[in-house]
């Protein structure tokens, strides 16, 4: 009994020392919110129907997610950044697509309700906070799909034992997919399908019954599909590699102090992306951080740089699966590592994952046969 209590006593000294640990920097990695499908299937019962917003665009509905999200973010980190919006405290990038766009601004609209001096219409808890973006076929750091692989990783899919296994295991699921759809489904081509799927359900328009008895299985078969996604060292490096670089480079200034926390830089202690599910999917598979299955809308990760007065600088990943406000960020340690994983052996992980603009472009290029063009010059301010 007596052992009992002493080993309590020291997990209580530790969680409280952990939780007095200086938080240093953030990266947030963020999905955006319920959206219109982008695209429909040939017998989608929706052809005709008369969406409120155009194919691929957030709804009201994700407006409020992300919105919440902003709210989230303000609460847990009340104490790490400033009541009133300061461009030397935080940096804003997202994919060139409207859907991610529109999801920073709700965000940052929940993060930064003006006050004070900020208040420029009384009517209008609203105040304009800049959000950065690169042409989405040139943004290698945001955007998980600039490389134009998917030909190449399609071939890549079909010559895996996994497909031929699934494949053979499920063929007639794919072929009643394909009759029931219209439209020629496999393993290798089904995502999208899936997508119109997902975000008609998310939307609350019912799906016909065909599609309703098939969902669960479709599901599960997806989850192995996006593995695919980063099925190799040379794939995880064009997915995650500059994303990881710049979260490497944000810490180690942050740690320095060197070009950090001014206008001049792009570096500041909280650095916000807005993206698709893919930066989720990849940062998950690449990492062995544990599984996130299908990621909801407004779903998001966080990279957390802090440091104890003992033992120096460490990282912690937490996963927030859901915009309500009151579920709680889990941590996701990566795969056999610490949750509390010092600096030094983060780096050492990510190490072989790292790319620069000039690496990925070699990378892609080479594993598609197909000339990319790069921009990694996002404005500072």
């Amino acid at each position: 009994m007596r052992s009992l209590l002493i080993i309590l006593q020291l997990s209580s000294l530790l969680t409280y020392s952990r939780s007095e640990d200086d938080l240093v920097a953030v990266t947030a990695l963020i999905r955006h919110g319920a959206r219109i499908p982008e695209e429909l299937y040939p017998t989608d019962p929706y052809q005709n129907y008369s969406f409120p917003f155009v194919l691929g665009d957030l709804t009201n509905s994700g407006v409020n997610q992300m919105y919440t999200v902003g709210k989230w973010l303000r609460n847990r980190y009340k104490t790490f950044l400033s009541r009133e919006y300061d461009p030397e405290e935080i940096y804003c990038q997202s994919v060139d697509y409207d859907r991610c766009l529109m999801s920073g601004s709700a965000t940052l609209a929940g993060l930064y309700p003006p006050i004070s001096n900020e208040v420029w219409n009384s009517r209008l808890r609203w105040q304009p906070i800049p959000i950065h973006t690169s042409p989405a076929g040139q943004d290698i750091v945001v955007n998980m799909n600039t490389c134009p692989k998917i030909p190449a990783e399609s071939a890549v899919i079909r010559s895996t034992q996994i497909y031929q296994d699934i494949m053979s295991k499920h063929g007639a699921f794919f072929d009643f997919i394909s009759n029931k759809s219209g439209e020629s489904i496999n393993f290798s081509n089904m995502y999208p399908l899936f997508d119109t799927l997902f975000s008609e359900m998310k939307i609350n328009l019912p799906l016909p019954e065909w599609a309703q008895k098939i969902l669960p299985q479709m599901s599960s078969l997806i989850v192995e599909y996006t593995k695919m996604d980063s099925y190799n060292q040379v794939e995880r490096q064009i997915q995650v590699g500059p994303m990881l670089e710049r979260i490497v480079q944000q810490f180690d200034k942050a740690i320095n102090g060197k070009n950090f926390g001014n206008t001049r830089t792009i570096f500041r202690k909280f650095m916000a992306y807005f993206a698709t599910e893919w930066i989720l999917y990849d940062m998950t598979y690449a990492l062995g951080l544990p599984p996130i299955n299908i990621p909801d809308f407004g779903a998001f990760y966080l990279f957390e740089l802090r440091k104890n007065p003992q033992s120096g600088h460490y990282v912690n990943i937490l996963y927030k699966h859901s915009t309500n406000f009151d579920t709680a960020a889990k941590p996701a340690p990566i795969k056999g590592l610490n949750y509390n994983l010092d600096y030094t052996s983060f780096k050492n992980f990510v190490k072989p994952l790292v790319v620069n603009s000039t690496e990925w472009k070699y990378l892609c290029e080479n594993f598609t046969g197909s000339a990319v063009s790069v921009n990694t010059n996002v404005p500072s301010s």
